[in-house]
């Protein structure tokens, strides 16, 4: 490392094996994989927040979901080559072992999501953390990057305030999901300086807005099934808990019908195909068939003569809820 002054602002100028820039959960992991293969102090770790694995900290509910236990390449979008070749030499197996090697014990809750076994997200972030200290790797939070370039085989890459030369480079800045936690565009702006275009960026999981709003059910969590219907047909189906908000609707099983519904918004298309119209389908009694249900309110209408609706479901739902399908 030496030092270099210009226009009065001191430059460090810093020589690593390896530079890792973003210090989430991809860019920690990564730092320890590297330092693991080319020996203590050689890796570099930089990350524009004051400390490393904030939007780590966030995952999950503040739980950390992990991964889980049915992953396999069907689950994902993109190259199927890519997705194969990465699974393949890291997979759920490989992954519980990494963590165990951090002192981390896990735990798998009953639809197979993997979590800390401590329930804490924070349990995740100071194991990738403590790992990296005791190989060295160099941790500079609040680095800016201005640029990075490659020349005469080695990266440069131009921060704020120091200069670092590096043989490997990895980009681990994550996708734009939550920029007050440093998850933004910047990743996407350093590979296009190398020409690299990304393809459409939309939402993957994210909470849906409606255009009719229920803010009366705000709060409310029900157990039941969404279906996502385009032009009238369905689509996709998913089962578990729905949470009602003021904007719309969230909750695991609405996040898995996020990503068509983002597509569409963005590009005009869901899973490829074309629709002029997307809705969703909610059952919160999707233990009882329609025909059910009506026999139940039937027979309960005959001892509360004198009841609406509303409070006659109320024993099978949340009050509000109940009060509002009935409307």
């Amino acid at each position: 490392m030496y030092n270099v002054q210009c226009l009065g602002v001191v430059m460090e100028q810093l020589i690593f094996r390896a530079a890792v820039i973003g210090g989430g959960a991809a860019g920690l992991t990564a730092a320890i994989g590297w330092s693991r293969q080319l020996g203590k102090g050689q890796v570099i770790l930089l990350e524009k927040q004051h400390k490393t694995g904030r939007k780590l900290l966030a995952t999950g509910n503040g739980r950390c979901n992990i991964s889980n236990e049915g992953v396999s390449p069907a689950h994902y979008h993109g190259d199927e080559k890519i997705i194969h070749s990465v699974l393949s030499h890291f997979s759920v197996s490989d992954m519980k072992d990494f963590f165990h090697g951090l002192g981390v014990w896990l735990r798998s809750d009953s639809e197979g999501r993997i979590y800390p076994y401590s329930n804490q997200a924070v349990t995740i972030a100071e194991a990738l953390q403590r790992e990296c200290r005791r190989y060295g790797v160099q941790e500079r939070p609040d680095c800016h990057i201005q640029s990075v370039r490659k020349e005469k085989g080695r990266f440069i890459i131009t921060a704020e305030d120091c200069t670092i030369r590096c043989d490997i480079l990895i980009i681990a800045c994550g996708s734009q999901a939550a920029p007050s936690l440093g998850a933004d565009d910047s990743g996407y702006r350093l590979l296009k300086s190398f020409g690299m275009e990304p393809t459409p960026l939309f939402p993957a999981l994210s909470p849906l807005t409606m255009q009719e709003k229920r803010r009366s059910l705000k709060g409310i969590r029900a157990k039941g099934q969404a279906v996502l219907l385009a032009d009238g047909k369905p689509l996709r189906r998913t089962e578990g808990e729905i949470q009602f908000t003021d904007y719309g609707l969230s909750g695991i099983c609405i996040f898995e019908l996020s990503r068509p519904v983002n597509e569409f918004f963005t590009i005009g298309t869901a899973d490829g195909q074309h629709y002029k119209q997307l809705q969703i389908a909610l059952d919160v009694l999707p233990d009882y068939s329609f025909r059910e249900v009506c026999d139940f309110l039937e027979e309960t209408k005959k001892l509360y003569v004198e009841e609406c609706a509303g409070s006659l479901l109320s024993g099978l739902l949340p009050q509000k809820l109940a009060e509002e399908i009935a409307r």
